[in-house]
C-alpha cells in the first residue's frame, strides 16, 4: 500500500478511535497501521508509560499527534537528503546543521503541508484572522516536535 494511503487510513482510524466504544479494537488497528507506516511507537517509552494511565480517547488523540510528527519528520528528512545529496553526510556527522546548507525551514513547511494537507500557521495568519493564537501555538509546538523527532531519526539512521 502506498504511504499516503496508509497515512490517511491511520489518521482516519485515530479520529474514529477517539470516540469509539469498541474495547480498543479501532485504536489497535490505528496503531498497527501507524506502525506499518513507519512510526515505531513501541520504542517511545515515554508515550507507552503515559498511555498506561490514559483513556482510549486520550491515547487516540496523542497517538495521532505523535504519528503526524513522525510522518512529517520522515518526509522532512527525505526532502533534506534529496536536496543535499552528498552534503547529507555533514548532517549525519554533526559537522553542519541543515540550515547551514539550505533553507531547511522551507523543506519542513513543505513536508508539513504534504502530510497535514496544509501549511503550518504563522503570525500573519493570526493577524489576518485565518487562525487563532491557539492554532499558531499548537503548530509551533508541533514544528518543534518534528525537528526533535527528525534529529532523533538522523542519529539512528
Amino acid at each position: 500500500m502506498k504511504t499516503e494511503i496508509i497515512n490517511s487510513l491511520a489518521l482516519a482510524l485515530f479520529d474514529i478511535a477517539e470516540s469509539a466504544d469498541d474495547g480498543g479494537t479501532t485504536s489497535n488497528l490505528a496503531f498497527d497501521l501507524a506502525e506499518k507506516a513507519g512510526w515505531r511507537w513501541r520504542d517511545d517509552e515515554q508515550f507507552c508509560a503515559w498511555a498506561l494511565g490514559a483513556t482510549e480517547a486520550e491515547c487516540a488523540r496523542e497517538g495521532k499527534r505523535r504519528f503526524l510528527v513522525n510522518q512529517v519528520a520522515l518526509s522532512f528528512t527525505s526532502r533534506l537528503k534529496g536536496y543535499l545529496g552528498d552534503r547529507w553526510a555533514k548532517i549525519e556527522s554533526g559537522e553542519a546543521h541543515p540550515n547551514d546548507l539550505c533553507d531547511a525551514n522551507q523543506l519542513l513547511i513543505d513536508a508539513f503541508a504534504e502530510v497535514c494537507g496544509r501549511e503550518p500557521f504563522f503570525p500573519w495568519d493570526v493577524e489576518e484572522k485565518m487562525a487563532t493564537q491557539a492554532n499558531l501555538d499548537s503548530d509551533f509546538d508541533t514544528l518543534e516536535s518534528i525537528w526533535d523527532c527528525a534529529k532523533e531519526q538522523w542519529a539512528h539512521a
